[in-house]
């Protein structure tokens, strides 16, 4: 029966409920991941539906209330049952062991043989890290997913029929934790001498397992790809390619790439994948090959036919000589100088990324006076009539930034012999090519004992690059470079007892550049070294030349609030607030007002009726750059100061809850790092002045969030084709930590498990990894069956790591195992040819045995020659370490 509807009152109408979105039932099962439809309601990779919840464990409850600050806490937190992407891949895969290799047999996967699930555990795990590996830098996690279920909903059709419904459980299911630990470098990098190990981050080409960057575009799809013979687009080659390599024949995708570069021969896209899969070819050992083309030859044509930046990095990458490379650098520059790119910061980055691989080179074959000659001729435009002159186009090519950044790596490297490697690339081991990761401004290490010669050179660089700089308007970028070169300056001169230079220095930039803040704040600096009142009348004067600088005024409230003088402290940051505004001469500010107009520039609560001043004219709110955290730091500041007796209209009532404001209140990166330095800077000096297990926690707390809230993953801003869009920048992270750890006692446990713990939070940090060795041999020196674990594992997952290897060998030898340090020095040098530091370590330890009878000539002569063959010349290292032994 219809119902009847009222037409009465309004108000006595019943309201219709709101109609929601179908969900379906189905989602509560964990095989409906498998289903096309399942990405209609949810994400395969979201948390809710891929787990590794213990349903015999309770959640921690103070987690589910705010936070857990017990590092001992025996529950279940978040990060513990969140899957990682191999797990996720492995937990796919596990509803079809077929596609790993294993027989679908009931009988194979009987609980009652032991062996049989080791192998399917071992085939699962295997294949689920071969297809993590190769589409790591290709594929987003959730994309993975979309491919590997597909994958698994095709192979379960082929047992369950075309519907692809199977109402069996799943005869073998992954259980948590079946990830073998490795136990040995020997278990973890199973290589034999006469195999040449890849050591290159960039996906290459494999049989059985598709490899393609576009794999969401048509695997996803419920119909199977089919094979094209005729593409019409380089793509399509690509493609074809890879589903030919999938079907096992690499031979045959060589040649399906061939005849996509004679159709496209200008296409980068069709170079890259043809050069990786030659060299995956070349690579094969025990078969026949079919192409018996020179690589050089084939490097050589892809560089003269298609010159793009992608093409030559992937040929530097595969050249294994340092012959091979140094060319291949060369006339990469050659040919990018001369060619026109999307702009001209895209350009001045391949220029900048191409010396710095050219000087990395120089540095890993101990060639040091060749890698500083690169570097003279380029920024000095300097060069010999003897010597390459490709470098000295360079300069021309590069932007402010750019050129600013590579004279502080040359600065590096004048007084250091090296890069600032962690900074460029982050990590201490680089192997050219490598890209460069990040290019903010740093503080040359001190160090005195260079040559003067050479020290004239950087010092002469830097002071006319900033008196080229400071003449022109200058972006936030520019400025803070130009604040750091000043930094380096004063700091290097000082080094080297030049106090009147210094001072000679500063006193020429003030009187050239009398408006520049970071020049004050030096003078300021040096003068604090004779007096605090002295600092204070440098202060004054540069108020007056600078005074929008909220840095100035927040270093001289520093500096009087160390001398105890607060109240001068207080008018200093009340006098920084009121320039930002319009106020009439004469008009006396009070503190509390101080406050509000504090919160007002700082985008925080204000009183809703209060009458505010207009701003200065030259205030831009929403562009205040980095004046927004020394803003944040006088607000601090004044509070510190007026703690005791201020009034709550400020509503904060300590420096922490002004601190947990300003964090939460930024976006951008580079101000969130500053303000996070800060904040935990001044949680250190609490936790050290009052050592209470309350404020150790408190610090530990925040250290973990600002570890959760800066991202160390990113992309680069040029990304190229075949290579990994994304990288790992650990320096930020690695500098809090060590904030925190310095606070930890030596003698204790204390240190090893917060490093254990952020290890698990930040993968493949090297830094950590040496970190944890050095402290668990710290605590216990029989904790090297420990040390040896957590380096096997390591280098298991990057064994390119040249730090590692020599800690990983310095253990086998306090052990006494010779047999063993040879072999992981023949395995290090095998996976790392070019550098020389392992050569000449290498060659001493032979030399040590030979006196002790436990070597022959015969293995030094083949060093030396096998030096000979990557173009490492080891014959005058050889001589003088002979003739001192």
């Amino acid at each position: 029966m219809r119902q009847q509807h009222h037409r009465g009152d309004p108000k006595e109408r019943v309201p219709l409920a709101q109609c929601t979105g179908y969900v379906s039932p189905l989602l509560a099962f964990r095989s409906y991941r498998l289903s096309p439809h399942f990405t209609k309601f949810a994400s395969l990779s979201s948390l809710t539906y891929s787990n590794k919840i213990d349903p015999s464990k309770m959640m921690c409850r103070f987690e589910l209330l705010g936070s857990c600050n017990d590092p001992g806490c025996p529950a279940q937190h978040f990060k513990d049952i969140k899957l990682l992407k191999e797990e996720m891949a492995r937990d796919l895969v596990s509803y079809c062991p077929a596609l790993a290799g294993c027989s679908e047999d009931v009988s194979f996967v009987d609980d009652s043989l032991p062996d049989t699930q080791q192998k399917i555990s071992a085939k699962v795990d295997m294949y689920a890290k071969g297809l993590c590996d190769s589409f790591s830098a290709k594929l987003s996690d959730e994309q993975l997913c979309l491919y590997i279920a597909h994958k698994v909903t095709l192979g379960r059709r082929e047992v369950a029929g075309s519907s692809g419904i199977d109402l069996d459980e799943r005869a073998w299911c992954l259980k948590p934790g079946t990830s073998q630990q490795v136990k040995s470098l020997k278990e973890a990098l199973p290589f034999s001498d006469m195999v040449t190990h890849d050591v290159s981050k960039g996906p290459g080409w494999s049989v059985g397992v598709e490899n393609s960057p576009v794999l969401q575009r048509y695997y996803t799809a419920e119909s199977a790809v089919v094979d094209m013979q005729s593409p019409c687009d380089p793509s399509g080659w690509v493609r074809k390619a890879q589903k030919t390599a999938q079907a096992g024949s690499l031979d045959e995708a060589c040649d399906v790439l061939k005849q996509g570069q004679l159709a496209f021969p200008l296409s980068e896209e069709i170079w890259v994948h043809l050069l990786q899969a030659m060299h995956s070819c070349r690579n094969r050992s025990g078969e026949h090959q079919k192409d018996t083309t020179h690589p050089e030859d084939l490097w050589s044509k892809a560089v003269k036919t298609c010159p793009s930046y992608s093409v030559i990095f992937e040929c530097v990458r595969q050249a294994s000589t340092y012959g091979a490379k140094r060319n291949l650098i060369v006339d990469g520059v050659k040919i990018l100088i001369t060619k026109s790119c999307n702009s001209v910061e895209e350009k001045s980055y391949i220029c900048l990324e191409l010396l710095l691989n050219a000087v990395l080179l120089e540095q890993m074959c101990g060639a040091h006076e060749q890698a500083i000659e690169i570097m003279r001729q380029a920024l000095l435009s300097q060069s010999d009539e003897s010597s390459h002159s490709v470098w000295i186009d360079i300069k021309s090519n590069l932007i402010k930034e750019d050129l600013v950044f590579a004279c502080l790596c040359f600065g590096h490297y004048v007084y250091h012999t090296c890069l600032p490697l962690t900074v460029l690339f982050g990590c201490d081991g680089a192997c050219p090519p490598a890209r460069i990761i990040n290019k903010d401004p740093f503080l040359i290490p001190l160090n005195s004992d260079r040559g003067s010669e050479k020290h004239e050179w950087v010092m002469q660089l830097f002071q006319d690059l900033l008196t080229d700089s400071l003449t022109q308007h200058l972006s936030d970028a520019s400025h803070r470079m130009c604040n750091v070169l000043c930094q380096n300056l004063v700091q290097l001169e000082a080094a080297c007892s030049n106090l009147g230079k210094v001072q000679t220095l500063l006193t020429k930039l003030l009187t050239t550049f009398p408006s520049t803040d970071g020049v004050w704040l030096l003078q300021a600096k040096l003068s604090e070294q004779k007096s605090a009142q002295e600092c204070i009348d440098t202060l004054s004067e540069a108020v007056t030349r600078c005074p929008q600088s909220p840095d100035i005024y927040c270093y001289a409230a520093s500096v009087l609030q160390a001398t105890g003088r607060n109240n001068e402290a207080t008018d200093w940051l009340k006098s920084c607030v009121v320039q930002f505004y319009e106020i009439p001469e004469g008009v006396e500010v009070a503190l509390a007002d101080c406050f509000i107009l504090y919160r007002k520039l700082l985008g925080q609560l204000v009183p809703y009726q209060y009458n505010f001043p207009p701003f200065s004219s030259f205030v831009d709110v929403k562009k205040l750059g980095l004046d927004l955290v020394s803003l944040w730091k006088c607000y601090i500041l004044l509070i510190k100061l007026s703690q005791p007796h201020a009034s709550r209209e400020h509503y904060h009532s300590s420096a922490e809850d002004a601190f947990e404001s300003a964090v939460h209140s930024v976006h951008d990166e580079l101000r969130l790092k500053l303000l996070w330095r800060e904040y935990l800077t001044h949680l250190r000096l609490q936790a050290l002045d009052n050592p209470t297990v309350h404020n150790f926690k408190v610090f530990a707390g925040c250290v973990e969030r600002c570890i959760e809230a800066v991202k160390y993953q990113g992309t680069f801003s040029y990304p190229l084709i075949g290579q990994p869009s994304e990288y790992r920048d650990y320096a930020f992270h690695n500098e809090v930590l060590g904030l925190f750890l310095d606070c930890c006692p030596v003698n204790s446990n204390c240190r090893l498990f917060y490093i254990t713990k952020y290890l698990k939070l930040l993968p493949k940090n090297s830094v950590f990894v040496s970190r944890l060795v050095q402290c668990a041999l710290t605590q216990n020196p029989e904790e090297i069956e420990l040390a040896q674990v957590v380096l096997a594992n390591y280098l298991a997952e990057d064994p390119t790591c040249c730090i590692l290897w020599k800690m990983a060998i310095s253990l086998e030898l306090r052990l006494g195992h010779t047999r063993e340090v040879r072999w992981m020095y023949r395995q290090a040098t095998m996976i790392l040819p070019l550098q020389a530091d392992l050569w000449k370590e290498f060659l001493l330890f032979e030399l040590h045995e030979l006196q002790n009878s436990h070597s022959s000539p015969s293995i030094i002569s083949w060093l030396v020659e096998r030096c000979n063959q990557v173009g490492l010349d080891l014959i005058p290292f050889a001589k003088k370490a002979i003739s001192q032994s």
